[in-house]
């Protein structure tokens, strides 16, 4: 299922469902950044937040409003993205590109990064505006979290801002785990196993079902990355050659498998996982912070639902990854570069924040905006469940994208890889093993 972060609160009822900036100043022209634009300019915006329905139509055009007020010599033409599907969202740029028809900015899913810069023509921001420009963009009185402000860097150059993104948290029935005498969430894997053999003794449930590997994640695999990488393994080396067959892959996905074979995790899709933690029959469920407004929907007032971190593996720390968008600039016209910069520091600026958390649910990326009275700390002291997800930006690592232009197939080779270890019993060596060659091939 190769599904935006937006895409996977659509499936189940339209929920809420970097940069490490060159410490050397930009050796190529800034023009863009002192450029004129007091005269009458437009700019062409490309987002997928029309995918989320009628709140993202809403928030999209409120937010496009609220710039415009602002910067009244810039029009902001909306490109709607509707595709779900990153794969498809992938060949409407690259259409774009081949026709001369790209956006001047446009909302990019992170696992396009790479391929955007090498093929579809994002600029290197350092290049554009000069590295105090970019550092200014991730500063303020609300700094980026740093590891965030990371994610849309490439070969050491900023291509995106991030903009949505979230990470994955653990979901829970806290009437379920209180039945079965459990009085804080499990935080690692060894304590899922236990809870959710006290849970299905105790009350019939099943313990966890994981939205990080198996037919919910199904070919998006930035989730499956966090479970990797929390037991310090990957997808890929600092040389580019793909990392699947590593020994802390195959013992993340023997722990993973071991999970399934004693029915303490259980595979769902999304609706499946959704209507069968409404019911009771799921006690836990780690998936998208972005899936929380969804979950609150169908529980109502059946239980009190409560989040906490994705689970880590013994003596480890766990290794959350993003999932969502970044915000890039394709125009290579001195104006309307010079727009695209004050279009983007608007619509990450802690006011723009607001509205999105509030509206969308995606998390602020911005240090200190959920205790700010002026901003965000009224709706998260009404709102608890927001409070894992930030924290866990904080120590967030990125959604590793691949080379080339057969990303999306390696993904889901390897996410249709793992399926067969951890729910059909597969060997994961030798599966990874067949997986990596077979990567190998595509990357070229």
């Amino acid at each position: 299922m190769r599904k935006r972060l937006a895409a996977i609160a659509g499936i189940a009822g339209l929920a809420l469902l970097t940069a490490a900036c060159s410490s050397q100043p930009s050796t190529t022209s800034t023009a863009a950044a002192a450029a004129d634009v007091s005269s009458p300019v437009t700019l062409t915006l490309e987002s997928y937040m029309p995918a989320l329905g009628a709140v993202g139509v809403t928030t999209i055009n409120q937010l496009i409003a609220g710039f415009e007020k602002q910067n009244p010599n810039v029009t902001v033409k909306l490109i709607s993205d509707t595709n779900s599907a990153a794969a498809q969202s992938v060949a409407n740029y690259q259409r774009e590109a081949a026709t001369g028809t790209m956006p001047d900015v446009g909302q990019v899913v992170f696992d396009t990064l790479r391929f955007s810069a090498s093929d579809l023509g994002a600029q290197p921001l350092e290049d554009l505006y000069g590295s105090s420009k970019v550092t200014a963009l991730f500063g303020g009185d609300y700094p980026y979290f740093t590891p965030v402000s990371k994610l849309g860097v490439v070969g050491g150059k900023t291509y995106g801002v991030p903009w949505t993104l979230s990470t994955p948290v653990l979901f829970y029935n806290a009437e379920l785990l209180k039945k079965a005498g459990i009085d804080t969430p499990p935080s690692t894997w060894d304590e899922v196993a236990s809870d959710s053999a006290k849970i299905t003794a105790a009350t019939g449930a099943t313990g966890l079902a994981n939205g990080c590997v198996g037919t919910a994640n199904g070919g998006n695999d930035w989730c499956l990355q966090a479970i990797l990488g929390s037991n310090g393994g990957g997808v890929l080396s600092k040389k580019d050659t793909t990392t699947f067959d590593s020994k802390a892959n195959v013992q993340a996905l023997t722990t993973m498998q071991k999970l399934a074979s004693s029915g303490a995790m259980t595979d769902l899709t999304i609706q499946q996982m959704v209507q069968q933690f409404a019911s009771g029959k799921v006690a836990m469920v780690l998936n998208t912070a972005a899936l929380q407004t969804t979950l609150l929907n169908a529980v109502g007032s059946s239980f009190t639902i409560e989040n906490t971190g994705m689970p880590a593996f013994s003596g480890k720390t766990a290794t959350p990854t993003n999932s969502g968008s970044a915000l890039e600039v394709f125009t290579k016209d001195k104006t309307k570069q010079a727009a695209a910069y004050k279009l983007i520091q608007y619509l990450t600026s802690p006011e723009a924040e607001t509205t999105i958390t509030t509206q969308v649910g995606y998390p602020p990326l911005r240090d200190g905006v959920v205790d700010a009275a002026k901003y965000l700390k009224p709706f998260a002291d009404e709102h608890p469940l927001l409070a894992a997800n930030v924290a866990q930006l904080k120590k967030i690592i990125p959604w590793q994208s691949y080379p080339g232009n057969n990303f999306i197939q390696v993904e889901t080779l390897l996410t249709d890889t793992v399926t067969k270890v951890v729910f059909q019993g597969q060997d994961a060596s030798s599966e990874l093993k067949s997986a990596q060659t077979q990567a190998e091939s595509l990357l070229g």
